[in-house]
């Protein structure tokens, strides 16, 4: 990979991430992937959680709750989007799954038949909307290792918001007790092109494939592209979502709280906001500072 990608995040700790989620979901050596998972958490002690001064962010840290939301509702449409192979979908329906009806064509359907099905596949208004509930299985949460500048303008509302800090090891064993799936992102050149993201028709094919389709679903939504996400050393949160309504974009869910509340530069501190924090700190026990 080309220098430029490195520029927020070092080669030995994209090679870790890379490793860990690979580990666990393509080659199903889960006590490796928790060794290098290890070895980032003794590099990265915290972990941050950046919120906007809003009415639902202080709840969820009053309550002790983390919001996860559906993938559909990012700012980037790429994020857990759907890949899929169509020509294999295509080949798989009509030799396959309607063989009979179709045999007598068989001979007709070449590649760039195929190919051209899968074109027509992608505009679809059925495929697009398996597409995004497929993006919507999961409800996501995103946490950072990096405490930056950036971070606070972009997730913090130019620092008038405030970032809750976790331990990192904590926050691991304590959210799958939680029934949270935990791992860092697996930072990549370019997300369109992994193929091991790619959905083919093997993966759809009977129930013995289930486990393959979560694994393979899971690594999905640890995928991101190096740039620009890598600036966020992001670790995520992942649920299966079969609780929340269509209307819904997210819900909060029990979680931990943090061990310190950082208030942004920015924020008034004469706000409600900040009157909320002090309270909440104090009633909690979470120390409570100012960046």
């Amino acid at each position: 990979m080309d220098k430029k990608y490195f520029k927020y995040m070092s080669r030995e700790e994209w090679n870790l991430r890379k490793s860990a989620v690979e580990y666990a979901l393509k080659d199903n050596k889960v006590d490796t992937a928790v060794k290098l998972i290890g070895n980032l958490a003794q590099k990265h002690t915290r972990l941050y959680k950046f919120y906007r001064p809003r009415p639902h962010s202080i709840e969820a840290i009053r309550n002790s709750e983390i919001y996860m939301c559906r993938p559909s509702g990012y700012n980037d449409n790429g994020d857990c989007a759907y890949i899929s192979d169509n020509k294999s979908l295509s080949k798989y329906f009509v030799e396959v799954y309607k063989r009979d009806e179709y045999e007598p064509l068989l001979p007709f359907m070449t590649d760039d038949f195929h190919n051209k099905i899968g074109q027509t596949m992608d505009s679809h208004p059925d495929f697009i909307e398996f597409s995004k509930r497929f993006r919507d299985e999961a409800l996501i949460a995103c946490i950072s290792e990096n405490y930056s500048e950036e971070m606070w303008e972009e997730y913090a509302d130019h620092s008038k918001g405030f970032c809750a800090v976790f331990d990192t090891n904590e926050l691991i064993v304590r959210s799958l007790e939680l029934g949270f799936f935990i791992y860092p992102v697996r930072y990549v050149e370019s997300r369109n092109k992994c193929t091991d993201i790619c959905f083919s028709s093997e993966d759809y094919r009977d129930d013995e494939s289930f486990d393959s389709y979560t694994k393979k679903h899971h690594l999905s939504c640890l995928t991101k592209d190096m740039l620009p996400y890598s600036k966020e050393g992001e670790w995520r949160l992942i649920r299966f979502n079969t609780e929340i309504s269509e209307e819904e974009k997210g819900r909060n869910y029990p979680f931990i709280k943090p061990h310190t509340i950082i208030t942004g530069e920015n924020m008034d501190h004469s706000s409600e906001v900040y009157k909320s924090l002090v309270k909440i700190s104090k009633d909690n026990g979470i120390v409570l500072c100012h960046a």
